[in-house]
């Protein structure tokens, strides 16, 4: 294990000075993550995942937010700052417990056991990153509740192998909701989990970035854009933010997420001939019904006048 001293690699002052990491090789190189150079940290989340990375308390962390604000790559953008290994998988109703233990397979003629991303993580003390969790069963998560409180994992499926937890062990999930249903209609499938499940977490709620974060991310993805105009796409941008929620004929029916903001200023970049309508449809309008597409341009045309059809 190496110590990190946390202000010096991420340049603030956090709930915790030091962290200890997992040192190649018990933590694969390969499960490292590679940070992103367009990434700004949201301070107050990165504070909190940095708490719970440094002393668990036997407790597994659990990320909701909208779609789009980053609560995955606050993740691996940090693991890639510390060198801790990732063992990363996106559930779904069909998703198995056995698919993150690990099942025997045929290979080369012969029946091996394949590990999955839970006993690779705790075999190589490294962080459980499962994401959507509540589009999984939770019939299949309960089986997880021993793990889940530092348990060690025994493999049936693999002559009943004992996978005791290394040190830098960590599970994190992420979900668009908080495990106790969605009344908007916006994620469908999303089920309500067991309360003893999610009795096992301790809760980080994230929402789209502050102004000043997310005008820093959107000159990193395109520092050729002009001040006035990243003002405006943000105005635009929490301006749809409001009607995501609300009701009537202007309500939008999915969120205007940072992922999607990103998304158009890097298209804006990639040509002079592409206008800002266009980058819109194709980043975020198109996915919407037409009425809603209609009240979209319309917006952008608020904003922008002209200059929203005219290129760059």
């Amino acid at each position: 294990m190496s110590i990190i001293d946390v202000k010096k690699l991420f340049g603030f002052d956090s709930y915790v000075e030091k962290i200890e990491v997992p040192e190649v090789p018990q933590c694969r190189k390969q499960d490292i993550p590679v940070p992103s150079s367009l990434y700004v940290f949201n301070k107050d989340a990165l504070n909190d995942l940095l708490m719970y990375l440094a002393e668990p308390i036997n407790d597994c962390l659990y990320i909701s937010g909208s779609a789009g604000c980053g609560k995955t790559s606050l993740v691996l953008n940090a693991a890639g700052y510390l060198k801790w290994g990732v063992q990363q998988i996106t559930v779904s109703a069909q998703t198995e417990a056995a698919d993150l233990i690990g099942r025997p397979i045929l290979k080369k003629g012969e029946i091996v056991f394949e590990y999955g991303v839970l006993a690779n993580a705790m075999k190589h003390g490294e962080i459980l990153l499962i994401n959507e969790i509540d589009l999984m069963k939770p019939g299949e998560l309960a089986s997880l509740n021993d793990v889940l409180e530092g348990r060690p994992l025994t493999v049936t499926q693999n002559n009943g192998e004992v996978i005791k937890p290394a040190k830098g062990f960590r599970v994190i999930v992420t979900a668009n909701t908080k495990g106790n249903g969605e009344g908007f209609g916006n994620y469908q499938g999303t089920k309500i989990l067991n309360v003893a499940f999610l009795d096992r977490f301790r809760f980080l709620e994230m929402t789209y970035p502050e102004r000043e974060v997310e005008k820093r991310i959107v000159q990193k993805c395109n520092p050729k854009l002009k001040e006035d105009f990243i003002e405006k796409i943000l105005d635009m941008a929490d301006a749809f933010r409001m009607t995501d929620k609300g009701e009537g004929d202007n309500t939008l029916s999915a969120p205007f997420s940072t992922r999607a903001l990103v998304r158009i200023c890097c298209m804006l970049g990639q040509s002079d001939k592409i206008t800002l309508n266009k980058a819109l449809d194709m980043s975020y309008g198109s996915k919407l019904p037409e009425e809603q597409r209609a009240f979209v341009t319309r917006m952008c045309l608020d904003f922008f006048g002209n200059k929203a059809s005219e290129r760059n």
